[in-house]
């Protein structure tokens, strides 16, 4: 059901998501189309990663493929729990503003 809700989902940015598919095909239905819309320095959470072999296996596929090192650290107290900021194009060292510099205040 992911692969017919998500990539038509009209979501242009994202700073945080959450990945909990379990499946294969699952995981990979929300990597591909979301990670792409995310903004340099989101966080990304990975679920039950390495508890399920065959998500875990999507996600390392996924970023092998478009050649990025994840670099997950695991949450402390969540054994199963990782994440990752995505990598970000910026200069200076500085961790972006996730929202793109656009803020609703």
């Amino acid at each position: 059901w992911f692969n017919t809700t998500i990539p038509a989902a009209p979501i242009d940015k994202l700073a945080l998501l959450r990945v909990d598919g379990d499946l294969y095909s699952s995981t990979w239905d929300l990597l591909a189309p979301l990670y792409p819309r995310m903004v340099p320095g989101a966080c990304v959470i990975f679920d039950d990663y390495g508890v399920w072999p065959q998500s875990k296996l999507a996600l390392d596929e996924y970023f092998r493929g478009i050649r990025i090192d994840p670099h997950l650290k695991p949450v402390e107290g969540a054994e199963t729990i990782f994440f990752m900021h995505k990598p970000s194009d910026a200069g200076g060292g500085g961790r972006p503003d996730p929202m793109g510099g656009q803020r609703n205040v």
